[in-house]
């Protein structure tokens, strides 16, 4: 059947790729922001865009469906430890909130306690995030970009932003195109490159689990973030030629 397949019919097997399901109007406002980025990008080519996301890890061992293979001649033959991989009903977990430069410079980890809401979101931002980009980049080098959650849109921290980083020191609530996780690449690459390596085994603690992502985040190779920011351009171009829908091919 493979050969009949690949050699008769030209076909070739192919993975099923995950895509954000999108609303008419989701389409529409991925659409138009997505020109405003791309105008932003064509006005500003020297400074850095300073990329953020959070990410829940837990202490299962990560699994990914498609890579994630066994060779036998047939399942009822091979070892459970080899076929399964074990899952817990309720996994310990953490979130981290993960910021990478476009030059691929990053800043260390920050593990949030509880869930986030606005005023944590806030206090992170003053007390941990700013301080470091300003001591990484100096003052009006970067600019700050972040999706559009709650936390992130509230305008409590919409104006302490602006009262930090000026209106041209960040993409407003009014910029990130919404539901668009394919335009982050924290999400379309480092979280499942960081998960990859720190979440190949599982782990007996939570404490085990941050220090496995710190070390993984640690060694993180700057051209890898680099190329990986580089992409962001054209997919915002391929976003927009697709009209605010999927453009994953």
């Amino acid at each position: 059947m493979r050969n009949l397949v690949r050699f008769d019919l030209g076909m070739r097997s192919r993975a099923v790729v995950p895509v954000q399901m999108l609303t008419v109007i989701q389409r529409e406002k991925r659409l138009e922001r997505s020109k405003k980025i791309l105008n932003w990008l064509k006005s500003n080519p020297g400074k850095v865009v300073v990329f953020s996301d959070e990410k829940n890890f837990v202490v299962d061992k990560y699994n990914n469906r498609r890579n994630d293979r066994y060779i036998a001649k047939s399942a009822a033959d091979t070892d459970a430890s080899v076929k399964y991989v074990p899952r817990s009903k309720h996994p310990a977990k953490a979130m981290m909130l993960g910021v990478v430069g476009s030059d691929g410079k990053t800043i260390p980890p920050i593990w949030i306690k509880g869930n986030l809401n606005a005023s944590m979101y806030k206090h992170i931002l003053a007390h941990q995030v700013f301080p470091a980009l300003d001591a990484t980049y100096g003052q009006g080098n970067w600019v700050w970009t972040q999706d559009g959650a709650p936390s992130h849109t509230s305008d409590a921290v919409q104006k302490y932003i602006i009262s930090k980083l000026s209106s041209k020191g960040f993409w407003s609530k009014e910029m990130w195109p919404p539901s668009s996780p394919n335009l982050n690449p924290l999400d379309y690459f480092v979280w499942t490159h960081v998960k990859q390596r720190a979440c190949a085994t599982s782990h007996p603690n939570v404490d085990a689990l941050k220090a496995s992502v710190n070390k993984v985040w640690a060694a993180m190779n700057t051209n890898d973030i680099v190329n990986a920011c580089k992409a962001f351009r054209s997919r915002i171009e391929a976003c927009i030629k697709a009209e605010g829908s999927i453009f994953e091919k």
